[in-house]
């Protein structure tokens, strides 16, 4: 079975692949977005958000052993502009995109599914609640939402969902000890776990 990577397009990616691209990379370049318009209307008109600063940090090489470059495709967009979302693969390759930024609004209930071998996308039944920056976790038949940010990176969350991907339906499950976003979650050996992310400021 021939395996395919897929990266969709976020702040970074929108905001200058190009300059993205560590000359150490072993890696085929990223295509250049055509036009950075669709998230520039997310955010308010600016091309992207991230200072100098933040730009010096952005990490663009990979330790991975060097191997094939391998080969950019072109495949069906999103239906709609949007970032800050969360993803995870489950059944049958097909990719989960859950929640995000959407035009004029943070907080989008979002649930998008794409089908590698029909190259289209699909529409899940949305999340309880719209959040961005939510951990997104797939194990067999099932889909994971986790926290996130109910605005704009200033408060988290404790929802945490499960989705039946049989029945196209989301169930509340036992909240998060803590309000946590931008967080990391991976199924090992049955357990779910969450790793990382931002809670609530300090009083």
């Amino acid at each position: 079975m021939q395996r395919r990577d897929f990266v969709l397009a976020g702040a970074a990616a929108l905001s200058g692949a190009a300059r993205a691209q560590h000359p150490a990379s072993h890696a085929a370049p990223q295509p250049v977005p055509s036009s950075a318009e669709p998230y520039a209307r997310l955010q308010g008109g600016v091309p992207h958000h991230m200072t100098p600063e933040q730009e010096s940090q952005r990490v663009t090489d990979s330790p991975a052993p060097r191997g094939p470059q391998g080969r950019w495709a072109a495949r069906a967009a999103l239906p709609l502009p949007r970032s800050e979302m969360a993803w995870a693969t489950a059944a049958q390759g097909r990719m989960h995109v859950v929640g995000g930024y959407g035009e004029g609004a943070v907080n989008r209930d979002y649930h998008h599914i794409y089908d590698p071998q029909a190259d289209r996308w699909l529409d899940g039944a949305p999340l309880p609640r719209g959040a961005n920056h939510v951990a997104v976790a797939a194990d067999g038949g099932r889909v994971y939402a986790l926290g996130g940010f109910v605005e704009q990176n200033r408060r988290s969350d404790t929802n945490a969902y499960v989705y039946e991907i049989a029945a196209n339906r989301w169930t509340p499950i036992a909240p998060l000890p803590r309000p946590r976003g931008a967080a990391a979650a991976v199924v090992l050996d049955g357990q779910l776990h969450l790793i990382g992310g931002a809670s609530e400021p300090a009083a």
